[in-house]
């Protein structure tokens, strides 16, 4: 996850030019697990996240999307 190429994804993701945009990443690699890369995606279906990924990215690794409902702590203490 380095070199020019992320730097150009990160770019195109962030501006929109992709299908879908990966928000967060979660790297436990570093710490000994190395065979899960979590990341929090937008994206309107999960074919978006496969494009965005493209053909050697999945060549690589497995995508298995879940759709999920957000839950924003800090409104829920804010509500009461």
């Amino acid at each position: 996850m380095a070199g020019p190429d992320i730097l150009e994804f990160a770019k195109a993701m962030s501006s929109g030019q992709t299908p879908a945009k990966c928000v967060k990443s979660w790297d436990p690699i570093p710490y000994g697990n190395t065979d899960t890369f979590v990341c929090l995606w937008e994206a309107d279906n999960p074919e978006d996240i496969s494009s965005t990924l493209g053909d050697d990215m999945l060549a690589m690794i497995t995508c298995d999307p879940m759709e999920v409902n957000e839950i924003d702590w800090a409104e829920v203490a804010n509500s009461g």
